[in-house]
C-alpha cells in the first residue's frame, strides 16, 4: 500500500507533467476505484446483517428466547460484520480522501492513531515492539488526506527500517508554534527503503507551511498548528 504510492509520487510523466500533478491524476483515478469498491462489498456486508437480524427474529419466534451460546454468535458475526465496514471506511479515508471545501482544522492527534492502526497488522507480523506517546487534541492546517497520508509515510518508513522483532518510537508533540511528529525505528542500516519517494514527501509538506526532515534512524514530520 504504501510502498507503491510512494513510488508512484515520484514516477516522472512522459509529457512533462511534475510529480505532484502525476500523483494527482492518479488520486484522482484511486477514488472512483475506491468508491466502486466500497459499493461492491458494502452491499453484501448489507446483506449479511439484514439476515442476521431475520436470523435472530426466527430463532425468537420458533424457541420463544435465543440460548446464550446462539446468542452469543450472534453478536460475534454482528460485530465482525461491524468491523469489516469499519476497516473499509478507514481504509477509503485514507488513500481516497474527499475534498474538504470548508478547509477546516485537521486533527493530527486522529490522524496519528488511525494511520498506526493501519499499520497494526503490519507490525504483528513483524512482531515489533512499538511505543507511542501522542499527545492529543493537536490540530494543523492542510488538507485531511494529506496530512495522513504524510502520518502514515513516515510510520511505514519506520516499519519497513525496524524489521522483524525491532522497536518502534512514534511521538507527537507540540513545539513551539507547530506539532512534531517524530518517528524512531532504532536501526543501525543506513540503507533508505523509499529513497526516490522524499522529494515529493517534503514537496507536500512545504506546501501546507510544514516540513520533512529525514535522517538514518529517525523521520520527523512538522506542521503548524490551526
Amino acid at each position: 500500500m504504501g510502498t507503491s504510492f510512494a513510488a508512484e509520487l515520484t514516477t516522472a510523466s512522459p509529457n512533462g507533467n511534475s510529480d505532484l500533478e502525476v500523483s494527482a491524476a492518479r488520486q484522482a483515478v484511486t477514488q472512483r476505484l475506491v468508491d466502486s469498491l466500497l459499493h461492491d462489498v458494502r452491499n453484501p456486508l448489507n446483506a449479511l446483517s439484514i439476515n442476521l437480524d431475520v436470523l435472530t427474529e426466527k430463532l425468537r419466534r420458533e424457541h420463544g428466547e435465543i440460548s446464550p451460546g446462539q446468542e452469543k454468535n450472534l453478536k460475534v458475526m454482528r460485530e465482525q460484520i461491524f468491523r469489516v465496514d469499519g476497516i473499509l471506511k478507514q481504509f477509503a479515508d485514507f488513500m481516497a480522501p474527499r475534498p474538504d471545501p470548508t478547509r477546516t482544522p485537521v486533527d493530527l492527534s486522529e490522524s496519528v492513531r488511525q494511520a498506526m492502526q493501519l499499520l497494526a497488522h503490519e507490525c504483528r507480523r513483524s512482531m515489533l515492539k512499538v511505543r507511542q506517546m501522542i499527545e492529543p487534541d493537536l490540530k494543523t492546517t492542510g488538507t485531511s488526506g494529506s496530512v495522513r497520508f504524510l502520518a502514515l509515510q513516515l510510520l511505514f518508513r519506520g516499519v519497513a527500517r525496524a524489521g522483524a522483532e525491532g522497536e518502534l518510537d512514534v511521538t507527537l508533540q507540540r513545539e513551539g508554534t507547530g506539532a512534531v511528529l517524530r518517528v524512531r525505528d532504532g536501526s543501525a542500516d543506513s540503507r533508505e527503503p523509499f529513497p526516490h519517494a522524499w522529494s515529493a514527501l517534503a514537496a507536500l509538506a512545504s506546501g501546507m507551511g510544514g516540513e520533512v526532515r529525514i535522517g538514518g534512524p529517525e523521520a520527523q514530520l512538522f506542521l503548524p498548528l490551526a
